[in-house]
């Protein structure tokens, strides 16, 4: 009990914003790369049972790291002038957004048969899940928060990805080919498919209700503006449906960097072309 509530008040304990590349991000930089050369170093080569065990102590993190967030961030707040707290959910936080879709694909990966539908999450994991990550690590801006449990909440969490992400893509770096990362375009559209859905369900019930909430999944609703980079001046400047098209696009060339980064990374030139690997390639040659 002492250390849990020790623990509970450095989570809820403030601290000044941190900055971008100061030495809060820079930690946690530093912590996410020395974890992923851990995983890849020490279970690289494991069994596929092992594989699965990593992933679910990854998946329990992930859950309840973000029902910290969700229940004593998002969702109570104090009211200084009733001297009570107040039970309020703010629906921007609902974990429906690209670096959450973790949620919803990984325990496809962890409980999963072995096949196509595993791999295709596999490689939504590996490498649209990584993207997001890395997008956040790079431009983490609108991530951080005077919340010290918030900022250690959003760096561990997209640390994480990032971490599993490449991981995966080393255990299964024999199965990389160009055939590979198309099966995780799928997975990417269906889950813009359902943040479609509910971007124009929910607001329509705000409508009804009368609430001002903001529900924007993806950050693609054409209901709102955002601040994050690039999407912010897209979503305005164009027609919803082009919006929607470029997001879609410039979402599969950015995983495609990062499949190739990773081939790139993994690969020295000689193995790759001993393999018969190569980042362009539909199959392993001589299959």
């Amino acid at each position: 009990m002492k250390f849990g509530g020790w623990l509970l008040s450095i989570l809820e304990s403030e601290m000044p914003v941190p900055t971008t590349y100061g030495w809060f991000h820079l930690l946690w930089i530093a912590l996410a790369v020395s974890f992923t050369a851990f995983l890849c170093r020490r279970f690289g080569d494991c069994s596929d049972l092992v594989m699965r065990r990593i992933a679910i102590i990854v998946f329990i993190t992930l859950i309840v790291a973000d029902l910290y967030r969700q229940i004593v961030y998002d969702f109570v707040s104090y009211d200084a002038e009733l001297e009570r707290f107040v039970w309020d959910y703010g629906w921007y936080a609902f974990p429906f957004q690209l670096c959450s879709a973790v949620h919803y694909v990984l325990p496809f990966v962890i409980w999963g048969r072995e096949g196509r539908v595993r791999d295709a999450c596999i490689s939504f994991l590996c490498f649209f899940s990584t993207l997001g990550g890395v997008a956040v690590f790079l431009f983490p801006e609108s991530c951080f928060t005077p919340s010290v449990g918030v900022n250690i909440q959003t760096m561990l969490h997209h640390g994480m990805q990032i971490s599993l992400g490449i991981f995966f893509a080393f255990h299964e770096r024999r199965k990389l080919t160009l055939r590979y990362f198309l099966r995780g375009v799928p997975v990417f559209l269906a889950l813009v498919a359902v943040a479609i859905i509910l971007n124009f369900t929910v607001h329509h019930v705000f409508v009804l209700i009368g609430s001002n909430d903001v529900f924007d999944m993806f950050y693609i609703s054409p209901y709102y503006t955002t601040t994050l980079p690039i999407i912010g001046v897209l979503k305005p400047a164009l027609p919803y449906p082009i919006f929607l098209f470029v997001y879609i696009l410039a979402i599969c060339l950015g995983a495609f960097l990062i499949y190739a980064t990773i081939i790139a990374a993994i690969f020295k030139k000689e193995s790759i072309s001993k393999s018969g690997l190569n980042i362009f390639s539909i199959e392993k040659k001589g299959e």
